[in-house]
């Protein structure tokens, strides 16, 4: 009935392609194909062409089952968990399966923070936020681009959306630290992290996973400057650059 009820919304609000995507690309038998794909065919394309390092690394993310790392993390029905960039709440509900955990999400679109409230509506361990976490507060406009909206892209279609202070928000919350915080926010990481770094924030997370952008000016050396600081208080857990990577804390 709850998919029915999704896939009724999403139709109506112009996001099915998306919705649809999401649930084939995140089924057991799309990616068993997938990898079979990479791992018969990957080999054969590379004598035809010289892949990207970001596409050589999807392919070791892919051929090395990195999708079960995201979960791969010892939390238990008492763990807070945030997710900073909703989206349709894949990771969120994937660790609810797993763990059952405390989760926030928080997505600045409104038409994925409807389509969430929908989603976990009947499950009171989630709460969910119509705003962005970032390393001020601010109103700005969003590119929409479904899983890659952001604020670093000049597209037709945009939503004016609010950003919260992460420490303002963190605060006010009474949590005392984060369990896990699952950081995809299309090139925001990188103003976001900085500031957590510097308001003493980020060792008040146990475990951290983060997809960095590449296509942000100078996204390497952002990267490099930002992982230096990570070190200092986190150890890598693993490390697909551009893809996901995760650390913990020491």
């Amino acid at each position: 009935m709850k998919e029915l009820k999704l896939f009724k919304y999403s139709l109506e609000n112009g996001i099915l392609s998306e919705y649809l995507e999401n649930l084939i690309k995140t089924s057991n038998s799309y990616l068993l194909v997938r990898k079979l794909f990479f791992i018969i065919c990957f080999p054969l394309i590379k004598t035809f062409t010289k892949p990207s390092k970001k596409t050589l690394m999807f392919y070791k993310w892919i051929t090395t089952n990195g999708d079960n790392k995201i979960t791969n993390f010892p939390l238990n029905s008492n763990s807070v968990v945030f997710e900073i960039g909703g989206y349709l709440g894949h990771f969120s509900q994937r660790i609810i399966n797993r763990f059952d955990s405390r989760v926030f999400i928080f997505e600045p679109l409104k038409v994925y923070f409807d389509f969430l409230k929908l989603k976990f509506h009947d499950n009171p361990k989630v709460k969910m936020y119509n705003f962005g976490l970032g390393a001020e507060n601010s109103t700005k406009y969003l590119s929409i681009a479904g899983s890659g909206s952001s604020f670093y892209k000049n597209l037709p279609f945009q939503e004016k959306v609010k950003i919260r202070k992460f420490s303002d928000f963190f605060i006010k919350s009474g949590l005392n630290s984060i369990d896990h915080v699952m950081i995809n926010i299309e090139g925001g990481e990188y103003d976001l992290i900085p500031n957590m770094i510097k308001m003493k924030l980020l060792n008040k997370c146990k475990y951290i996973q983060i997809q960095f952008h590449d296509f942000m000016s100078d996204s390497s050396n952002k990267r490099q400057q930002i992982l230096k600081s990570i070190s200092k208080t986190h150890d890598k857990v693993y490390s697909y650059p551009f893809v996901l990577e995760g650390f913990v804390k020491k």
